[in-house]
């Protein structure tokens, strides 16, 4: 993910990405995030959603430990957190099937060699 979008998702979501720029022997989020831009919608919809979790329930939102793509889709790993979190962790992960991580346009799971999601433009 570009260098901007990284530290917009860090200044807005201060407590989900406070491990940022931690120590590798910490934390995975040291690496930043390993996606491409379009999937940065997604993230931020994510984070929205646990933030308003967290609220709900009274408690701090979840720090983030690991965001990366795996298996053509978006992993979102947190050292702590509720059902309700982890539903919404994996509804976000269930959305970036459909979601190109290049440009966010709808798309689709490529099959063959690298498993990304790319949309049509994007898989050529």
């Amino acid at each position: 993910m570009k260098k901007e979008l990284d530290e917009k998702l860090c200044a807005k979501y201060p407590e989900i990405f406070k491990d940022r720029h931690g120590k590798v022997t910490e934390t995975l989020m040291c690496w930043g995030f390993d996606v491409e831009d379009g999937w940065y919608q997604l993230i931020d919809d994510l984070c929205a959603a646990l933030c308003l979790i967290a609220v709900r329930e009274k408690v701090d939102p979840p720090v983030a430990v690991q965001v990366k793509e795996k298996f053509g889709g978006l992993r979102f790993y947190i050292n702590r957190g509720s059902d309700a979190m982890h539903d919404a962790i994996n509804h976000a992960e269930d959305r970036s099937y459909m979601v190109c991580e290049i440009c966010s346009k709808p798309g689709r799971l490529n099959k063959y060699g690298w498993l990304r999601v790319r949309c049509e433009e994007h898989t050529k």
